[in-house]
């Protein structure tokens, strides 16, 4: 049954390529582009080449937005926005050794870079346990957009890896996105999202249901925001709300 798909698989693609050469008619339905925003499925099976986990944005970006920080702040209603912008750059930067590290946000000047706002990025991971291709692969679609359905905007969640040498859940955290963009600096292209933080509740999973506990990471009042860079993600998360009992 594997070696049959792989080859109809093949037969799909040699028949994709003959189509765009002209050598037959277009007589079938394309292949769908795996990073399109047009498509409605969240997740399916991949044979892609095994890798740990890899997040890109979606091919289009959408053209409804502005371009400049400061007008696309405006339009997503985050007024620190460019400000949130520079100490992403600056950290990025100062990683790299780029920067002095006497460095500080008003260095960079990033109200003239143009950026780019996509309502999906896509994660190929490896999922061996969940239905996955041949090699373990699956894909699964992250999305964050102002409507979805016609039924109000959807703001996903994903993991963030903050520590690779800590083994699962230790090492990561939730993040909620809501905001997919990327801008270039110097040649280098910065694909990354802005996002809200979830904080673990506990050191360790709860005992019953053997699952970690999150909550909104604050700062004063207001939910902690920043920008992370697209390298940072694994995959999509999703949340189970806990629903308390209150004794009358």
């Amino acid at each position: 049954m594997l070696l049959t798909n792989q080859r109809l698989d093949k037969l799909a693609a040699v028949r994709a390529d003959f189509v765009e050469r002209g050598m037959v008619p277009p007589s079938f339905v394309p292949v769908p582009d795996k990073n399109s925003d047009n498509d409605d499925r969240d997740a399916e099976e991949t044979d892609e080449a095994r890798v740990e986990g890899n997040v890109v944005l979606a091919r289009r970006r959408e053209r409804s937005y502005p371009r400049l920080a400061a007008d696309l702040a405006v339009h997503i209603k985050v007024p620190n926005f460019p400000d949130l912008l520079a100490s992403f750059l600056l950290d990025q930067l100062s990683s790299d050794r780029y920067l002095d590290e006497e460095a500080s946000d008003d260095d960079l000047d990033i109200s003239e870079y143009i950026l780019s706002v996509y309502h999906s990025a896509v994660a190929t991971f490896y999922a061996p346990s969940d239905p996955s291709g041949i090699r373990g692969m699956r894909r699964e679609r992250i999305r964050s957009t102002p409507a979805w359905r016609k039924h109000g905007p959807r703001r996903d969640c994903a993991f963030v890896v903050e520590n690779q040498d800590e083994r699962g859940f230790r090492g990561m955290s939730v993040v909620r996105v809501r905001l997919f963009f990327s801008f270039t600096h110097d040649g280098v292209d910065y694909p990354c999202a802005l996002v809200d933080w979830f904080k673990k509740v506990g050191r360790s999973p709860d005992p019953e249901t053997g699952m970690w506990i999150v909550e909104p990471e604050m700062k004063g009042r207001s939910r902690l925001t920043t920008i992370v860079h697209l390298d940072a993600f694994l995959r999509g998360a999703h949340l189970i709300p806990m629903l308390l009992n209150h004794s009358m």
